[in-house]
């Protein structure tokens, strides 16, 4: 890939033949050259992108229990409890859950601990669906508790226009697997299903032995349990609605500016998904809906931040067209540091309210779906502020530059660049576009050319400081 040609220095432009200041980014007068490293940038991004594929492969997404499916259990532990993962994993080892996923959430309050493991079937679950099928009610409806002799009682109201009598309820139960229930139906419609002695399930069995390691009563520990159909949905959605993002992005922006720009705008943003999924793999932080719900968000931040850019390129390509004294390169390498300070101003003060999610909501408070989405926020602005100038501007710059016009451009500012090193130097200069080509027959078979010319013999710059040196 060429480089372009930078232009020399001049005292009187502040902050390009000294140091830059602060000064000099506030009042948009820097000079930093991003399209001279074009190959560096692009070096960079391809090494994260390899890195983050090496991590999606090799160690794969923590996916939470919403696109798993399992059952989770979380339970605060009582004063003077301080849980370890490795004595819970010892405490679940005996009920076959020793695979589980265990976690320690640490806020202002007591510790939490998590346990997720992969769905379990529920017998009671299959008596309450039986329940709510013979009286054509939801499964919400029917209402489970324990009783104190080791049996339960499932508990459900009756519509208003229903059918179903005590017998065909029991008659359900016994083929559901339990032969000892007993149904009434109350003057108020309620049905109770007093059923004999029920086992302890899995699901139960757990919950008893993290209540008792975490010195509660067992009413105490939370259970969830999600279906893998509804987690399949959760992803299928997220992938639905960040086609149509896509979508729609390359139709605004082909609107907006130009194709080009939307598909650089595109590769931007793609480059900002890829390394986000893999610092999600590298570190293995979960994912949840918060977590989709932040990437969503982040894509559009980058987004915007490209749009800035892109307008003021769009802004300085016409007053490029009109004079001509510039490369679209160098154009679009000041259209750059004329935003940085607006691109950088952005991505702080974006970051500074998710800094406060991560150390006031997650690390202090507690909260956890805070930290699962600011986690989220947060290495989508980074890499999304990277992008907008480090990805998506030098990609355009490379691409537009081919074109017939910009091209032109380039190579009259090699040939300006040419006339002054012969001026400086005294050696004349033979346009190349003067030299005659070597001899060969006519395409369309006339008679060949002359002999060829040889080129000029002007020294290169790098040559001419030799002689000097010499």
């Amino acid at each position: 890939m060429s480089t372009t040609p930078t232009t020399t220095p001049t005292p009187e432009i502040p902050g390009v033949d000294r140091r830059h200041t602060f000064r000099d980014l506030y009042h948009e007068r820097t000079n930093y050259q991003f399209i001279k490293h074009t190959r560096r940038w692009f070096i960079l991004s391809a090494a994260m992108i390899l890195i983050s594929l090496l991590a999606f492969v090799v160690r794969d997404l923590n996916l939470g229990i919403d696109f798993e499916g399992g059952t989770a259990w979380i339970v605060e532990v009582g004063d003077g409890v301080d849980p370890s993962v490795s004595e819970v994993r010892d405490l679940l080892e005996p009920l076959g859950f020793a695979d589980s996923k265990i976690s320690i959430l640490s806020g202002t309050g007591n510790d939490q601990i998590r346990v997720q493991a992969e769905v379990l079937e529920d017998p009671i679950q299959e008596l309450q669906r039986a329940v709510a099928v013979a009286t054509g009610t939801e499964l919400a409806d029917v209402q489970y508790d324990r009783t104190g002799d080791g049996g339960a009682t499932l508990v459900v109201a009756l519509p208003a226009d229903s059918e179903a009598t005590a017998d065909e309820i029991t008659a359900a139960l016994v083929e559901a697997g339990h032969p000892d229930a007993e149904t009434t139906i109350g003057a108020d419609q309620r049905a109770v299903v007093v059923l004999g002695d029920v086992p302890d399930t899995p699901l139960q069995q757990v919950a008893n032995a993290l209540a008792e390691y975490a010195g509660v009563e067992v009413d105490a520990v939370s259970i969830s349990t999600v279906g893998p159909t509804w987690g399949e949905r959760v992803t299928r959605k997220a992938i639905q609605a960040t086609l149509v993002f896509f979508l729609l992005l390359a139709v605004y922006l082909s609107f907006r500016f130009q194709w080009k720009m939307a598909f650089s705008s595109i590769a931007a943003v793609l480059h900002d998904i890829v390394i986000s999924i893999g610092v999600y793999a590298l570190f293995q932080f979960e994912v949840t809906p918060a977590t989709v719900t932040a990437f969503l968000t982040i894509l559009g931040f980058s987004l915007y931040d490209t749009v800035v850019v892109f307008d003021k390129i769009t802004e300085n390509e016409r007053t490029l067209l009109a004079t001509g004294r510039a490369t679209y390169p160098e154009m679009v390498n000041t259209s750059l540091n004329n935003v940085l300070m607006r691109s950088l101003s952005t991505s702080l003060v974006a970051l500074l309210p998710v800094v406060s999610l991560l150390v006031v909501g997650s690390w202090i408070m507690g909260a956890t779906a805070l930290e699962e989405f600011a986690i989220a926020l947060a290495v989508g602005l980074a890499i999304g502020a990277y992008s907008s100038i480090f990805v998506a501007a030098p990609l355009l710059a490379w691409w537009k530059n081919r074109e017939p016009r910009f091209a032109a451009l380039q190579d009259r500012r090699q040939r300006t660049t040419l006339a002054a090193s012969s001026a400086a130097t005294g050696v004349p200069v033979v346009d190349v576009d003067d030299v005659i080509e070597e001899e060969r027959p006519d395409k369309w078979g006339g008679v060949p050319g002359p002999p060829a010319v040889p080129r000029s013999t002007t020294p290169r710059p790098r040559q001419q400081r030799r002689r000097k040196r010499k």
